[in-house]
Formats: structure tokens, C-alpha cells, sequence
């Protein structure tokens, strides 16, 4: 179930930028994990087509139509996680343009896997909206807009939001009610995209201009239907003073505004508004200017990654009272345009677990990157964390980590699942209170490494990790916390000893687990077993081994140590002259 969003100010949910377009869609294709999101172009219309086709044709196009429809559904059927497959099927039934209930049904179940493109909200809303004349219409339109702005920040999406909310409204100024839901809907929509530098404008000053209308509702002949409202005019004066202490390259405009808004409605007091307004437009206009290189750059490159990076690195960089949500919504831009960017995930979550570590809100990111990325075992761990931090049910927690492993792409990849499986054990380890552990605890964390084990040895037996991270975390539970040395020995030595190979990391861990253990001997042979190996990092071995035999070391093991040391010095610089 998808988490509830914060409604800070700061962290308002702003959710899902600019417009997909095909190249968009391309760029979703190159990232995307192997055989997860082959994408198919956006929705054809038919209508848009200038060749003309007789009905015999447009007959036989919708018989093969409705065949490979048939054909789609029937290898959804075998594998709904087929990104491509949803998407072609919403193509066709859209273009046969009969099958209503199927369409609404194809699309429902690819968005219980995936987030949906722009183009294709847009879409889904369009259809929506021509039933919308009926309470239940207009219940299931507003459901979807709420689904759309979850997915992707979009001001398209929201634009489409404000403009049908005022449409709903028709002009009843006399309906108090109605004015209060209005607003209150219209305020969801500035909050949430207030923050984007260059287009939040385009919903500011339709609200804006909602207020004013309530402020002064005229009749068809233009005669005032009631006084003016003194709250009413000091409100509509703050949420200009509030726009002009929010970043955005518009402020000129708003300020210009405002100066009108004051000479029409607050005379008396125009010279005292404007100086106030003034000190915050200097500022905002300031702040706006400096950034303006990197929205222009981003413009120029059509939101290339990289821009997106050099601009977020601006912001961290100088950090004003703007950097927060405007960096925030820079990473809901490019999210939206590089979608299936684990990398991009990865930095927008931590950035938010360094400036906003608030559990409810941080869950939210964290559920759009895992359906963005099912295949990321780094965003399946951040997805666990973030609900074992909300309180979550352990029966939840273990669950999101059993539906990570039934990704196929994830079970592919290495570095994921020891990432995931690591998590787990983690998860298991915090939930025990180490002062008084109770046996169930204790037993739940060694099936956890038993089967992450299991996991890795059934997929990557030739290929195992080679930095060991689950053997020696697991290792060091039953030593350290279990007092368990026979067992973690035999996992060293079972597990590791055998395959150690080159890496100088797993060496010095095995031996330094000897040593904690009383065990000098066995690391003074262990050493000399790693330093004739090929390793990774020779001069870190050689390093730790002398500190270790000056420390606590005889003679003859410190001569030992000399000796094995200074042959392999000879060897390396052998190795060396000859290159």
C-alpha cells in the first residue's frame, strides 16, 4: 500500500516533473535493467494519420488489432511485469477505440506495477473527464489526478488538475462551499509546484486570480455584487508577499501585479505594501538571476543529466534559504526525464535522509524508486528501511523484502542482492534486544544468513562476491554478538578460507578475526599464505602484518615477517621495472 505524504511546506509532495516525450522514452530504454522496460513509442492516434484508408483497410487494421491484442494479453498473462507489453496493449485498445472496459482495465493493472508516463495520465484523463458529469465521474477523475501527481512531477498534469477544478466551479461565486473546496484544491496545486523555478507561474496566477475574483465577484454588467472584504484584501496581499519570497524567474511579473493588485484595491496603503514587497523582490530577483545560467544550460541540452547535476551541485554548494525545495524539485525534474536511474534514486533519497529525515515523507520517494527500479537492491533496502522507521509491522518489512527477490532482474545481479540481503540481515539484527535476546530473534537472523547464503551460492557459485560481506558480517554476529567462535570459524573457514583469492580486504578480515580470538599462530600463517598471492593490495597485507609481530609478535615470528616481507618488496619491484 502506498504511503500517506507529509504536508510540510517544505516537504509538500510536488510530484512528478515536465513532459515525457519519445526521446524521454528512449533514455528510459538505455537505463533500464535488461528485458524490464523495452518501450515502445508513446500512443498513436489514428486520427492524426493524413493518408486516407478505405473501410475495407480500416476493417482488416482493426481485425489484426484485435489479434495482437489477444496475443499481448495472453504474454501478460504468462509475465505482467513486461513494461513493454502494458504499454503496447494501452496503444491498441486505444486505437480500436471500442473496448472502454479493457482499456480502463489495462491500464489499472500496468499502473499496479509502474508508474505511467505523462502522455499516458494525460490520456487516461482525458477519457475520464467525459464521464466526469456525474458524481462518480468526477470522484474517478479526481482519484486519477491524485495517482498522476503521485507518479511523476508534472506541471501538464497539474495545469489539467487547476483548469478542471475551476471548470467544476462555473463561476458560483455565491456558494460558499463550493469557493472553499475550490480553493482548498487550488492551494494543493501551488503548494505542490511552487517550487519549480521556471513553470510554477503558470498555477500561481490562476489561484491568484481566483482570490481576486473572490474578492470582487462581478455580475454580467460589471457592477459590484458586495463590498469589498478587508481579510480578503490583506489575504490576497500576503500570498503575494508569500509568492515573492519563493524562488521563480517570474518574480518581475508578480511584483508588477501586486503593484496593480495595490493601486486597484489598497490605495491608501500602496507606498507601505510596496516597500516591503520590494525588499523581498530585490532578493528573490537576485537569487533567481544566479540561477538562471544553469536553467538556461538545461534548456540548451534538453535536460541532460549532467546539467541537472551541475545545478544541484550549485545549490548544495552555496545552500541559501531556497536551496532546500529548490534542489528537492530539481530531483523531481529529473527523476521524471530519467526515470529508471538507479544512481539518480539513490542521490535524491540520501539527499533527503541528510536535509529531511522525516519517515512518512521519506517513504514516498522511496516506493516511486522501487516502481520506477523494481530491480535495484539498493532501492529495495532504502524502500525496507524507510518502513521499519515508520513503525511498520515486521510481517510488512519482511515482506517488501521477499517481494524484492522475486524480481528476476534483481536475482541477476550481484552487487543487488548482497545490497538487499545484507539489508535483511540488518533488519533482523536491530529488531533483537542484544541485553536480553530471546531465542525466536536470535534464530529468525541466522535463517535470514543461512539463506542469503543459500541465494548467492545458487547464483553466483563461479562468480562469488569477492569483498565476502555476508560470510564476514555473518562471522562477526556469532562471534561478537553470539559468542559463538566454533561457529564463525567454520564459516571462515568453510566459507572463505577456501576462495579467498586476491582480495587483501577479505585476508585481513579472516585474520583479524583470528586475532581477536587469542589465535597469533594461525594469523601468522595465514599471513604468509596471502603474501604470495596476487593480491590486490600487497603493501596493505605487509603494512598490518609487521604492525602486528612488532606488537605482539617473537622473535622468530618478526623475523619470519622480515623475511617474507622483503621477498615480496623484491618481487614487486621486479614486477614493476619490467612494465
Amino acid at each position: 500500500m502506498e504511503p500517506e505524504k507529509d504536508q510540510l511546506s517544505f516537504e509538500k509532495e510536488e510530484q512528478k516533473s515536465s513532459p515525457q516525450k519519445d526521446t524521454e522514452m528512449e533514455e528510459m530504454k538505455d537505463n533500464a535493467a535488461p528485458g524490464v522496460w523495452e518501450v515502445t513509442k508513446g500512443s498513436r492516434d489514428p486520427k492524426n494519420e493524413s493518408v486516407e484508408i478505405s473501410e475495407e483497410q480500416r476493417n482488416e487494421q482493426a481485425l489484426e488489432a484485435l489479434d495482437e491484442i489477444t496475443k499481448t494479453m495472453e504474454q501478460l498473462a504468462e509475465d505482467n511485469t513486461r513494461y513493454d507489453l502494458h504499454v503496447r496493449l494501452i496503444e491498441l485498445l486505444q486505437q480500436i477505440g471500442i473496448m472502454e472496459d479493457e482499456l480502463e482495465r489495462a491500464r489499472e493493472q500496468m499502473h499496479e506495477i509502474y508508474p505511467l508516463t505523462e502522455v499516458m495520465w494525460l490520456a487516461w484523463i482525458n477519457d475520464a473527464k467525459k464521464k466526469a458529469d456525474t458524481k462518480e465521474g468526477d470522484e474517478k477523475l479526481r482519484e486519477l489526478y491524485d495517482e498522476a501527481t503521485r507518479d511523476y512531477f508534472s506541471i501538464s498534469i497539474w495545469n489539467s488538475f487547476v483548469d478542471y477544478v475551476l471548470e467544476k466551479f462555473n463561476n458560483q461565486w455565491d456558494n460558499e462551499e463550493k469557493v472553499k473546496s475550490t480553493r482548498e484544491a487550488l492551494t494543493r496545486a501551488v503548494r505542490s509546484t511552487e517550487h519549480h523555478i521556471s513553470e510554477s507561474q503558470q498555477i500561481w496566477k490562476k489561484f491568484i486570480d481566483f482570490e481576486i475574483h473572490v474578492l470582487q465577484p462581478n455580475d454580467s454588467d460589471g457592477d459590484m455584487q458586495r463590498d469589498l472584504d478587508p481579510k480578503q484584501i490583506e489575504k490576497i496581499k500576503q500570498l503575494y508577499r508569500d509568492r515573492l519570497d519563493t524562488l521563480h524567474t517570474s518574480s518581475e511579473e508578480t511584483f508588477n501585479n501586486f503593484s496593480t493588485f495595490n493601486t486597484n484595491f489598497d490605495n491608501q496603503n500602496y507606498e507601505e505594501s510596496m516597500l516591503k514587497a520590494n525588499k523581498l523582490y530585490s532578493k528573490i530577483k537576485a537569487a533567481a538571476e544566479v540561477r538562471d545560467q544553469y536553467e538556461l544550460q538545461l534548456k540548451q541540452s534538453n535536460n541532460a543529466l549532467e546539467d541537472f547535476y551541475a545545478y544541484i551541485g550549485y545549490e548544495k554548494s552555496t545552500w541559501d534559504k531556497y536551496s532546500l525545495n529548490h534542489t528537492r524539485n530539481l530531483y523531481e525534474r529529473a527523476v521524471t526525464i530519467y526515470c529508471t536511474d538507479v544512481g539518480l534514486w539513490d542521490n535524491y533519497i540520501t539527499f533527503l535522509l541528510e536535509h529531511v529525515r522525516l519517515p512518512a515523507f521519506l517513504q514516498s520517494i522511496e516506493y516511486r524508486a522501487i516502481r520506477n527500479c523494481p530491480w535495484s537492491g539498493i532501492l529495495w533496502a532504502h524502500y525496507a528501511r524507510g518502513l521499519e522507521a515508520n513503525n511498520a509491522d515486521k510481517e510488512v518489512v519482511i515482506g517488501c523484502f521477499d517481494t524484492a527477490l522475486s524480481n528476476k532482474n534483481l536475482l541477476s545481479s550481484l552487487e543487488d542482492m548482497v545490497v538487499l540481503l545484507r539489508a535483511k540481515c540488518d533488519y533482523l539484527r536491530r529488531l533483537i534486544d542484544w541485553s536480553d535476546p530471546s531465542e525466536e530473534c536470535i534464530t529468525d537472523l541466522r535463517i535470514a544468513f543461512e539463506e542469503a547464503l543459500m541465494y548467492l551460492d545458487e547464483r553466483f557459485s563461479r562468480t562469488p562476491d569477492p569483498y565476502y560481506r555476508i560470510e564476514r558480517y555473518y562471522a562477526f554476529v556469532e562471534h561478537q554478538l553470539l559468542d559463538n567462535e566454533e561457529k564463525a570459524r567454520e564459516i571462515w573457514e568453510k566459507r572463505v578460507n577456501k576462495r579467498l583469492g586476491r582480495r587483501t580486504d577479505a585476508w585481513l578480515s579472516y585474520i583479524e578475526f583470528e586475532r581477536s580470538c587469542g589465535n597469533i599462530q594461525k594469523c601468522q600463517s595465514l599471513y604468509k599464505q596471502a603474501i604470495v598471492k596476487n593480491l590486490d593490495d600487497p603493501q596493505r597485507l605487509t603494512n598490518v602484518w609487521l604492525n602486528m609481530v612488532h606488537e605482539i609478535g617473537t622473535m622468530d615470528m618478526l623475523q619470519d615477517a622480515l623475511v617474507k616481507v622483503k621477498q615480496k618488496e623484491n618481487v614487486l619491484l621486479h614486477q614493476w621495472q619490467v612494465k
